[in-house]
């Protein structure tokens, strides 16, 4: 079950314990939306020979420049662990 204003958090529907469903995930601690994070990741793959800039990030999601470049580096995070799987 989700909690209500809570994306990112989870409760167990027999034990009602709260879980973060990034926990142990490049996306732990991460105070955005997981939309921003999904649709970040949905603009890489549909772009892929072209890299994304942190500039286009900032500017097609409305954040600053820094938080950006900071999801930029856990989404490659995230691809190289992907990456190392395959």
């Amino acid at each position: 079950l989700r909690l209500k204003g809570k994306e990112s958090i989870a409760r167990c529907s027999h034990c009602h314990k709260q879980i973060s469903i990034t926990a142990n995930t490049p996306f732990q601690n991460i105070k955005l939306p997981l939309a921003y994070i999904s649709y970040t990741i949905q603009d890489q793959i549909l772009q892929y020979p072209k890299t994304m800039t942190s500039k286009e990030i900032a500017r097609k999601l409305g954040l600053p420049y820094k938080t950006a470049y900071y999801l930029k580096k856990r989404i490659q995070v995230y691809f190289s662990h992907l990456n190392e799987s395959l």
